[in-house]
């Protein structure tokens, strides 16, 4: 009769016996678009993660029904302005912002949106 080793136990021919699946969870994806003029400059992140822009669209993934916080920080000549926007997903159309920089040159702030 042959017998076999317990499940947790490691076999040269299989590894440890035990297994895992891994099912992924779901996701939603995250466009921020942003726009300036007269020198701004504007960094941005989402969730704590630094988001990087290519011709001022910048692209994450979130996982779906969570809370979700973009921070932004926006510099440059007083007078100069920036506007940036969570497009997609579509419940985060409140998500947006639009400001001229004051004497400071300075400017920050954040908002939030469920996926």
């Amino acid at each position: 009769m042959e017998t076999k080793p317990p499940a947790t136990q490691k076999t040269p021919a299989h590894g440890s016996g035990a297994f895992v699946i891994a099912v992924p969870k779901p996701t939603i994806r995250v466009t921020v678009v942003r726009s300036t003029k007269g020198g701004a400059a504007v960094g941005a992140k989402l969730n704590g993660t630094d988001l990087t822009f290519s011709n001022d669209v910048a692209h994450a993934v979130v996982g779906t029904q969570q809370f979700n916080s973009l921070q932004w920080i926006a510099a440059g000549p007083p007078a100069s302005s920036y506007t940036l926007a969570v497009t997609e997903p579509s419940t985060a159309s409140s998500c947006k912002t639009a400001a001229s920089l004051d004497a400071t040159g300075e400017d920050a702030g954040s908002c939030g949106f469920n996926s």
